[in-house]
């Protein structure tokens, strides 16, 4: 059934957790097409019929628009009324006009022969329907089961023969097997609360998302099918006529690109895939042509950016500051803050990225860098309360759940940190470093083994980093598994025989498993490479305790604190002194402690020290 060409384009929340279906894309198939060919195709019978929809349409924060749609091949007229005015588009076969009753302009659409006049002057999504796409070649690879807001759907993965690149995803009622909905290419809709008028299967609500048009709601409040149509509906007034001449002249200079936006385009085509080598090669020869260009200076400043020329990038861009107009500027400053960010420019970039939010306040990505930026910045509340702001604008940015994770993380708020965690990973965030950041929170939850999946993760990406085996090896010590830890610590002593962490974190795993001479090697090898480190100094003094060697244990304790002022350290000194019998010195060490704010040692003053 063909659906889609009566979609406008319009914001709809999804979240879907893919899960295997206990269908067969065949069978799925065959219940779509023995619940639906009883009906009419309005797909084989639109060169036949005429169609009016009456419907009221959301437009951002304007609601509850009176639209008024007339549809007879190759005919199409859409109206809306709203703020007093009514907006009015008109197409054929080959041509589409609009008139903006605000500006009193019109704007026309030469259209392309293999659009049909709905697909291209409403700006429905033109990539056809479930029928339409089986006849065109494309075919099902899988089914999967999934939650789109409070709906359970069949998701039916389709590629197109010889292109297995391509894809589109159909979603179907679970009971009754109708199309609801489609993904393509990120532009998703859905189209749901079907009813039957005259023998057709019509939806009576649209939502989408993505599309380059923008985001709308429409709801069908009435279909007629072979309405009384006058064809002057569809007619050129003379108003129109009179522009059109207009515009045909405006265009007539411009049949053919100039030299200036081939090598414009040519060198977005180069950034696309990945080669800004090129592409800043392709801008340059464009600003030969006009070197005040701004939009040319913005994109040869991100492509330098991206191919690391970062002093270069921000010249073009300061210089992309100077001819933007105020609808560029704002994306400037931007790209200004993220050359500068890359930098180190903390401050600069934090300038510019206020610059672009003084101008859009809630753009996804003016939000989500500044968040970044406060990352860095440790200002993790403000990291917070930014990321929130691009997730808001747009609920899919995979990037700001991830940043908003790891700025949560830093306040303590693990667990909300690991949901944002997961929803970064469902939209697709797949770096190391997500799943290092994602294990460290797990860790603080005390969920050992999550952790160590997650630092394994982390490792599958990326084998070179360190860290990543060294989070691995604690993840297996909080799970009490000192010899998985162990052999860890092996692998990063052979890397790195000078790294003094690990062989300290080694001895503790040795000193768990009663390794006593092993775990006393081990912490002697820190020490040694590191003799600046008090906390080593401590721990082979609790070790000495052990062994009842308190005068050495004293000697130890004494070295920390002669290099970090630690209350426990004098509480731990003052006991050790109890032991050889040096109650002066130990109610002295007490007294101390209590000092720094120990309360151990009040409770030592009082059974040891007193008058």
């Amino acid at each position: 059934m063909k659906t889609t060409h009566f979609l406008l384009i319009i914001l709809f929340l999804v979240f879907y957790l893919p899960a295997k279906a206990q269908i067969s894309v065949k069978r799925l198939i065959n219940k779509y097409e023995s619940n639906t060919e009883r009906y009419k195709n309005l797909e084989t019978n639109f060169s036949e019929i005429k169609l009016k929809i009456s419907a009221t349409m959301s437009l951002g924060e304007m609601t509850d628009i009176p639209v008024s749609i007339w549809m007879s091949e190759p005919y199409m007229r859409m109206e809306m009324s709203f703020m007093g005015a009514k907006f009015l588009r008109i197409a054929n076969d080959t041509l589409a006009w609009s008139r903006d009753p605000f500006s009193t302009q019109y704007e026309f659409e030469k259209l392309e022969e293999s659009n049909t006049t709905t697909d291209a002057d409403l700006g429905f999504i033109s990539f056809g329907s479930f029928d339409s796409s089986l006849d065109k070649g494309w075919v099902g690879q899988q089914v999967s089961e999934v939650s789109i807001d409070s709906l359970d759907l069949y998701a039916l993965l389709m590629t197109k023969e010889l292109d297995e690149v391509d894809s589109i995803t159909y979603y179907f009622d679970k009971e009754n097997f109708y199309n609801v909905g489609s993904d393509y290419h990120g532009e998703r809709e859905f189209y749901l609360n079907y009813t039957v008028v005259d023998g057709f299967l019509l939806p009576t609500r649209f939502f989408s998302f993505g599309q380059a048009d923008g985001n709308v709601i429409m709801v069908v409040d009435q279909y007629e099918i072979n309405p009384a149509v006058d064809d002057e509906l569809f007619e050129m007034s003379e108003e129109a006529k009179s522009a059109y001449s207009g515009y045909i002249e405006t265009i007539r200079p411009k049949s053919e690109k100039s030299p200036l936006q081939k090598y414009y385009e040519e060198g977005i085509s180069f950034a696309e895939n990945g080669d800004f080598t090129n592409a800043v090669e392709s801008y340059s020869k464009a600003l030969k042509i006009n070197p005040n260009e701004s939009s040319v200076l913005n994109r040869r400043g991100l492509a330098k950016m991206y191919n690391n020329d970062l002093y270069g990038a921000i010249s073009d861009l300061d210089r992309a500051k100077e001819f933007a107009d105020s609808t560029l500027l704002p994306t400037v400053y931007n790209n200004l803050g993220l050359a500068k960010y890359y930098l180190g420019d903390n401050e600069g970039a934090k300038n510019d990225y206020l610059k672009a939010l003084d101008a859009d306040s809630t753009n996804r990505m003016y939000n989500m860098n500044m968040g970044l930026l406060m990352i860095r910045l440790q200002d993790f509340e403000s990291a917070e309360a930014y990321t929130t702001i691009s997730i808001k604008s747009d609920s899919t940015l995979a990037n700001a759940y991830y940043y908003r994770a790891v700025a949560k993380a830093q306040m303590q708020e693990y667990e909300g940190a690991i949901e944002d965690y997961n929803k970064a990973g469902e939209l697709g965030v797949d770096l190391a470093e997500y799943y290092n950041y994602k294990g460290v929170t797990f860790y603080n939850l005390n969920e050992f083994e999550k952790a160590a999946n997650s630092f394994k993760a982390a490792i599958n990406r990326d084998s070179t980093n360190s860290q990543y085996f060294y989070n691995l090896a604690q993840g297996y010590e909080g799970m009490e598994d000192y010899q998985s830890s162990i052999q860890i610590y092996d692998l990063l002593v052979k890397r790195d025989s000078t790294s003094d962490n690990v062989y300290y974190a080694r001895s503790d795993a040795y000193w768990s498993l009663a390794m006593t001479n092993a775990a006393r090697r081990d912490i002697e090898k820190a020490i040694e490479l590191n003799p600046q480190n008090a906390l080593y100094y401590d721990y082979r003094a609790y070790m000495k305790e052990e062994a009842g060697d308190y005068t050495g244990a004293i000697e130890d304790f004494t070295t920390s604190l002669n290099l970090e002022q630690d209350p426990n350290i004098y509480f731990r000194r003052g006991l050790a002194k109890i032991n050889i019998s040096n109650k002066f010195d130990a109610c002295k060490d007490f007294k101390k402690a209590e000092e720094l704010g120990s309360e151990e040692a009040k409770e030592a003053l009082t059974e040891h020290c007193k008058l």
